[in-house]
């Protein structure tokens, strides 16, 4: 058995929730709003705290910004590229962890796993494996055992076991929460596997994120994170990302909301015009496609999908002052152009951070609600 009381903390949650606008002249969707509801039958998970672009001063770090955008940008490449080529490769829905097996240097520091130290190990057929654009890699044969993630416990899960590790960061690996339609492993994911097998008993996990005391919530929610109704939207499963269908003041975009991105990246033209439309904006020359705005004077940004405008707060919006004593601070919208076509945003924690989110396994929809103050 494979139990890891922490598991969350270490690893790094993927998934991704896409976000289509309709055409250049949309039909608004129309959100269904279900009233607030006490929900303890579910785990609340505690999240390490989150780290920004800004360094411990509070001055936007451009070392960390540049790292962001090519971990960003080679992770969502190479995930549209396996897919295209795979029809289903995009590790958003895969759980793996290093094997104690793993000589890689970035593996020393890590949380391993030991198939001979189980007894309910089963090794199965085929090899994972996954090669980001920056050359990293991820591979290792297949297990199924039982996998305790936080106090939720299930048998025979599908894993990887990785021997190959070159990925370095403070996560031992990935535990993947989009539908299973989308696993290398072919097998279904590990929230999937805890509602097929009742250990949780509503189909729902939810996200809080924030500077500190981050949460995921895994079978239903935590109404003390929330005020007011969720606002929810049908989700279109195919081919199994969190994609809902809706409109905005700019059509015929495509939005991806992923936990793991620090900032909003949005395409180079894009948001250029953006920042053209704010008063006394500039780009910085060190960092392209980030841009500098006066501190005091926030630009108003903000989200809607036929239902209520989620708003950007201006402490979400700033990525830190561009030194110790500039007026200025660099704003989280940014211009990258991240292999997913002209017209696709990403919306990573500086969108996250000003919602609780809501996914729903059992209704295929997806949800937000304001955060309670």
């Amino acid at each position: 058995m494979f139990n890891q009381r922490s598991l969350i903390s270490p690893l790094f949650l993927s998934f991704a929730l896409v976000v289509f606008t309709a055409s250049a002249t949309p039909t608004p969707a129309v959100p269904r709003s279900e009233p607030t509801a006490a929900n303890n039958a579910g785990l609340a998970i505690p999240l390490r705290k989150r780290s920004g672009l800004a360094n411990s001063n509070g001055v936007f770090d451009a070392d960390k910004a540049k790292l962001d955008v090519v971990f960003t940008h080679n992770k969502h490449r190479q995930n549209m590229l396996n897919y295209l080529s795979t029809q289903g490769s995009f590790g958003s829905s895969d759980l793996w962890i290093p094997s104690s097996d793993c000589s890689s240097s970035t593996c020393s520091s890590k949380s391993k796993y030991d198939s001979s130290a189980s007894s309910t190990s089963e090794a199965q057929s085929g090899t994972f494996q996954i090669q980001y654009g920056d050359g990293t890699t991820v591979s290792g044969p297949i297990f199924a055992d039982d996998v305790t993630v936080a106090g939720i416990s299930v048998t025979g899960q599908h894993f990887a076991s990785v021997t190959n590790d070159s990925i370095s960061g403070p996560f031992d690996g990935i535990l993947g929460m989009a539908y299973s339609s989308l696993s290398n492993l072919r097998s279904t994911t590990f929230f999937e596997t805890a509602i097929n097998q009742s250990a949780v008993s509503n189909k729902q996990f939810s996200f809080y994120l924030a500077s500190n005391a981050s949460e995921l919530y895994m079978g239903g929610t935590n109404d003390q994170l929330y005020t007011g109704d969720i606002e929810y939207h049908a989700v279109d499963t195919n081919p199994g990302y969190w994609k809902i269908s809706g409109w905005n003041v700019i059509s015929d975009i495509t939005t991806i909301v992923d936990s793991g991105t620090t900032v909003i990246y949005g395409p180079t033209a894009a948001v250029k015009t953006f920042w053209e439309s704010v008063p006394n904006s500039k780009a910085l020359d060190s960092d392209p496609g980030f841009y500098s705005y006066p501190c005091n004077q926030t630009p108003e940004v903000s989200f809607s999908w036929g239902g209520q405008s989620w708003n950007i707060s201006a402490a979400t919006f700033s990525s830190g002052s561009t030194d110790s004593t500039s007026e200025y601070c660099v704003g989280a919208v940014a211009g990258q152009d991240i292999g997913f076509g002209p017209s696709t945003w990403l919306l990573g924690d500086s969108f996250m951070r000003n919602v609780y989110t809501v996914f729903d396994f059992g209704s295929d929809q997806l949800g937000f609600a304001q955060l309670s103050s």
